[in-house]
This record gives C-alpha cells, sequence and structure tokens, in this order.
C-alpha cells in the first residue's frame, strides 16, 4: 500500500512500502552470502507474487532491485 511521497524539480517518487532490510543485494555484500533456503525462500516470493498478479516478471531484476521489508517479504523496486 502507499506509504509517502516527495518530489523535486525534475520527479514525482511514491514509497509503496517501507523496506528497512534495504536490498538482497546489500543484504550478501553485508552477510558474504545467502543460504540456498534463503535464495528458495525469496525466489518463491517473486514467483508466487507475479503469478498472482498474472503479469510477467520484470525484465531486469537484479539482487539491487529486490528489497525486503521487516518480515522478510519481499518487494520488487527501484531506487
Amino acid at each position: 500500500g502507499f506509504h509517502s511521497f516527495f518530489e523535486d524539480v525534475n520527479f514525482m517518487l511514491v514509497m509503496l512500502g517501507l523496506c528497512c532490510w534495504r536490498s538482497v543485494l546489500e543484504l550478501h555484500q553485508w552477510r558474504k552470502s545467502i543460504s540456498q533456503d534463503e535464495t528458495r525462500c525469496y525466489l518463491r516470493q517473486i514467483v508466487l507474487e507475479s503469478a498472482s498478479e498474472s503479469e510477467v516478471v520484470h525484465q531486469d531484476l537484479k539482487l539491487g532491485r529486490v528489497f525486503l521489508n521487516e518480515d522478510l517479504e519481499v518487494k520488487i523496486g527501484d531506487l
């Protein structure tokens, strides 16, 4: 759901969710690894979310665009 928005001269940015754990890329850089079980869990969430919305998975999906909220639920986004 909607969290907040802000704007500058060129853009209006809408924050749809707050992901306090940052991205999976940052998690990987901090811990130096992500377990197979964690990877399986994150991929499952991405696939299920995409399937339930009847959409194609993001065409430029990478670790830096996969964010985690406080419950370690995956959110796809962009900075």
